[in-house]
């Protein structure tokens, strides 16, 4: 249940940072080559990552909730 928390609240962060513009989220820096964040930015641009990372934090949410759906109501 613990791992579920962390990853809600990993895909709350990702849609309140993406909305928020944190920019270690939506504009990292070019030269951190090792941040998954940058390699995308540099692929599409800062507007698509902004999208991708409201995506993926949507996607994280729906994803717990479902399992606590499944495992409240069988």
């Amino acid at each position: 249940m613990l791992v579920l928390a962390i990853v809600f609240a990993t895909g709350v962060l990702l849609i309140v940072g993406a909305y928020q513009r944190w920019k270690w989220l939506v504009d990292p820096p070019d030269n951190w080559f090792w941040y998954s964040q940058t390699i995308v930015k540099r692929v599409f641009g800062t507007g698509f990552l902004r999208f991708f990372t409201y995506l993926v934090g949507a996607a994280l949410v729906c994803a717990c909730l479902v399992i606590i759906y499944r495992a409240v109501i069988p």
